[in-house]
């Protein structure tokens, strides 16, 4: 599924980001994903549409939600708000009427010279670190005409530019978005189609043959593989992805990442259950371990 028009549709954006390529950069997330990884640290993210998000901490039980929504869905019992997520629409009165930012709205249209406009205030911090714009998400390739005009607006502005995306999408949308970004971050979950369809309710052949692809063209690519303990981190596993990329290009960068937490509370707020509750995040050895293994292969292996 992909969103149309012009206009893209976002959730949220990070300021002086330093993991999301090189230097210090501004992400722009945007909204909806095809895939559903049993880890996602962004559950907003997930749906193509804008969804309503409940604060409980910041609600001062005011009522304006109630009287404010057209469909009925907010209520309060026994002093606690509720929310009927089969009657919201997420129209966002509820959103806009709460005074404390108790209730919010994830998702908002904004057009590309618009976003724009709106983030070249940090262009100071982009050139003095040799950094620029990331667009996340969610899945960039499921709003390619978006994400490509509002690359080429960054790029007339000399902006460098990067995406992350799982490569989950028509590869006539991974060639049109990829090739107007100075770096493709791709987000490799599992090498292994069975393990795949596990952890991401997808399969990986798309993925695996995206990547060929990509790797086939003149874009700079950065893997990435978010390693969830018990999960993907086997030796099996880890031999797989580093057999795989060596063969797919030898030297190619691949960074393992540690599965964390911090995505847990998001989920609440969502009317949603997180899968892993009460997973611990690994120790310092963890990653340790994963790169030894994947050291033994032609592979860079970043390191920070």
């Amino acid at each position: 599924m992909s969103v149309a028009g012009g206009s893209g549709l976002i959730f949220d954006i990070k300021r002086y980001a330093i993991h999301d390529g090189p230097g210090i950069r501004t992400t722009v997330f945007l909204k909806g994903c095809p895939l559903e990884c049993i880890w996602c640290d962004n559950p907003e993210s997930q749906r193509f549409e804008p969804e309503v998000a409940l604060f409980s901490g910041e609600c001062i039980l005011c009522g304006r939600c109630v009287t404010a929504c057209p469909s009925g869905a907010v209520s309060f019992r026994k002093g606690r708000r509720f929310l009927d997520r089969s009657r919201c629409r997420g129209c966002g009165e509820c959103a806009r009427e709460c005074p404390r930012g108790g209730v919010r709205l994830m998702g908002r249209r904004v057009e590309p010279e618009e976003l724009f406009k709106e983030i070249v205030v940090d262009r100071p911090f982009w050139d003095r670190s040799g950094g620029g714009v990331t667009l996340s998400g969610g899945e960039p390739l499921a709003q390619p005409e978006f994400s490509r005009a509002f690359l080429e607006v960054c790029r007339r502005a000399r902006v460098h530019t990067a995406i992350e995306t799982s490569g989950y999408a028509p590869q006539e949308h991974l060639r049109h978005v990829a090739t107007g970004a100075d770096l493709v971050i791709y987000d490799l979950k599992a090498v292994d189609d069975e393990l795949h369809h596990r952890l991401t309710g997808r399969r990986n052949r798309l993925v695996r043959d995206n990547l060929l692809a990509l790797l086939a063209t003149s874009v700079e690519v950065l893997v990435r593989v978010p390693l969830v303990p018990g999960c993907n981190d086997s030796t099996a596993d880890l031999e797989a992805l580093g057999a795989f990329l060596e063969d797919a290009r030898p030297g190619i960068s691949v960074e393992p990442l540690a599965y964390h937490r911090l995505g847990e509370a998001k989920y609440p707020r969502l009317g949603r259950e997180y899968a892993l509750e009460g997973m611990a995040t690994p120790g310092e050895d963890f990653l340790a371990r994963a790169r030894r293994v994947l050291e033994a292969y032609r592979v860079t292996v970043i390191t920070d």
